[in-house]
């Protein structure tokens, strides 16, 4: 699989290897791992230049019960693991669901999230008539809540409520700087 940007620019190439299993009882599990090999990323910078970025492994586990019964759970895990050492992602999101009347779905679900990125924009700023970029490493952990409320009213309406609050904290360190 290849990307590119809409000025020909090769953004990134990867293959996956993906494994899918449903049993009888309408339970799932799926999952996949694949390499993805950057080539540059035209947003990092906002605006900016494209930068090469390192290569990644990404890999992604998911299960999930019978969706059709009065409850049912699921979850999934999914981590990247950069080339440079340092750099990764993780989430952990588990969820459960009830049925209340055929019409009526009420959902929950926790996202745990823990992440550091060695190169995060952070700022821009002119020296010496050349524009540079303010970078730094970030390290973030993020817990969040996803409530949602189904209303069925008939087959082609629906009403949704759906929350998403959610606490982040992070840190920066070991600055640098980018020139074009």
């Amino acid at each position: 699989n290849n990307q590119w940007s809409t000025g020909g620019e090769h953004l990134e190439s990867s293959e996956f290897l993906s494994f899918y299993m449903r049993l009888k009882n309408k339970w799932f599990v799926n999952a996949h791992t694949g390499r993805i090999l950057r080539g540059v990323d035209t947003r990092l910078l906002r605006g900016g230049p494209s930068v090469n970025l390192d290569n990644f492994w990404c890999n992604n586990i998911n299960f999930e019960t019978d969706g059709s019964k009065t409850l049912s759970f699921g979850g999934n895990y999914h981590f990247h693991m950069f080339d440079d050492g340092v750099s990764y992602n993780r989430d952990f999101n588990p969820w459960a669901s009830v049925k209340v009347v055929q019409a009526i779905n009420l959902s929950a679900g926790v996202n745990l999230s823990k992440s550091r990125d060695i190169l995060f924009y952070v700022d821009e700023y002119e020296f010496s008539n050349e524009k540079s970029y303010l970078m730094g490493e970030q390290t973030r952990q993020t817990m969040g809540l996803t409530l949602r409320a189904d209303w069925a009213i008939t087959p082609e309406i629906t009403i949704q409520y759906y929350l998403n609050p959610y606490l982040s904290n992070g840190s920066m360190q070991n600055y640098k700087v980018i020139n074009n």
